[in-house]
């Protein structure tokens, strides 16, 4: 991921969508990119510790690519998805 690291703050920046973690104040980021190594087939995937809510700090975990939206996510816990304009 190392060769990434713009696509991991873009991913935070520009989530395609942000789910709620199974572990407890933490975050799931997705995002897709063409300009990933890894092209756009897979997401890339940021894990974020909340650090304080109140105004939006927390600490990047870790960071790895994903085929699908899932894993470690509380898939109840939709906290934010990207919308497209028609």
């Amino acid at each position: 991921m190392e060769d990434n690291l713009e696509i991991i703050k873009k991913a935070i920046k520009d989530p395609d969508c942000i789910y709620a973690s199974v572990v407890p104040d933490r975050d799931v980021y997705f995002h897709k990119s063409i300009d990933a190594t890894y092209g756009n087939d897979y997401y890339t995937k940021v894990i974020v510790e909340i650090s304080n809510p109140h105004i939006a700090v927390g600490d990047i975990k870790t960071a790895f690519l994903s085929k699908n939206i899932t894993g470690g996510i509380d898939k109840e816990q939709l906290k934010y998805e990207k919308r497209i304009a028609n």
